[in-house]
């Protein structure tokens, strides 16, 4: 993200790069401020350069791999502050480093999914739109994730270093578990597969103890949370890859498809509310699709 946010300061970034920046600064409004920082030391270093006070390439081989190295012409006059903006670009969104560990940021787009390993170990999976930025924490004891959009988690337990996810209406604990998060700034909601999980409204107020299979959710203006027993698990497929269907609606099965396989099933409607009952795991779109037509005697494509 380094490069494409230099590209983007430079404007010499694609339409298409251009578009991804945009998404992923409408993401965090603070995200923009921090841009907008950087692009003013950016200026204030240009109008500052005095050619041949420093050699740039020299300063730049110690910031990007060598292939990227080379300059374009329009850039040379503005060589030293090339070095400049890569640096401030990095210090933009990495926080100082802690237990050798450093902040990062993550984003997918929409139709996208992205999967890292966090700093610490643990492990995120984002369904786009959707980003999240992670930092050791401040006094190195805690760990802090910020989460929106849709972020599935599987946190590596350390009781020594909690682990906080924040959204714009929860926060959510942990030592070590497995859960998704979904937030905006209109709904948020903690679904927890593995582990315990405590989750408290942002600003504070009373908190709920999640165990495995149980969900809480908030809304905008509400108070407190409302805590579920349970979720329907379908909701993790599009991670867990597992689907279990008890005479459910043939139309929400293929919606769910629709969403996990990136497709466009069409449905007629007099076989929405057919009921099925089946359960598959990890499989093909068009193992799913036989299997169901050969129950109901019916010829569902994907398109």
């Amino acid at each position: 993200m380094d490069r494409l946010l230099a590209k983007y300061i430079f404007n010499e970034a694609s339409p298409r790069e251009r578009e991804r920046v945009e998404r992923w600064l409408a993401a965090s409004p603070a995200r923009r401020e921090r841009l907008e920082r950087a692009s003013e030391r950016l200026e204030a270093a240009t109008r500052r350069y005095r050619p041949g006070a420093f050699d740039a390439r020299r300063a730049l081989a110690g910031i990007v791999p060598r292939r990227a190295r080379r300059l374009a012409p329009r850039a040379r006059a503005a060589a030293a502050a090339a070095a400049v903006i890569l640096l401030a670009a990095a210090a933009w969104f990495l926080f100082p480093p802690a237990r050798g560990e450093r902040a990062i940021a993550i984003a997918a787009l929409a139709g996208e999914r992205v999967a890292r390993v966090l700093p610490d170990g643990s492990r995120v999976t984002l369904e786009g739109p959707a980003s999240l930025e992670y930092s050791p924490g401040p006094g190195q004891g805690s760990r802090e994730a910020r989460v929106t959009g849709t972020a599935y988690l599987e946190v590596k337990s350390d009781p020594r270093r909690p682990f906080t996810v924040f959204t714009a209406l929860l926060e959510a604990r942990v030592l070590g578990t497995a859960f998704q998060v979904e937030g905006d700034a209109t709904r948020a909601e903690v679904l927890v597969r593995e582990g315990r999980v405590r989750v408290t409204p942002a600003g504070g107020g009373e908190a709920g103890i999640l165990e495995a299979g149980m969900s809480a959710a908030r809304r905008a203006g509400q108070e407190g949370l409302s805590v579920s027993p349970a979720f329907d698990a379908n909701r993790l497929a599009w991670k867990t890859g597992e689907f279990r269907f008890n005479d459910t609606p043939l139309g929400e099965i293929i919606g769910l498809f629709n969403r996990h396989f990136r497709v466009s099933i069409s449905l007629p409607d007099s076989l929405a509310g057919t009921r099925v009952t089946a359960s598959f795991h990890h499989p093909a779109l068009e193992e799913a699709l036989d299997i169901i037509n050969q129950t109901l005697d019916t010829a569902i494509t994907a398109e």
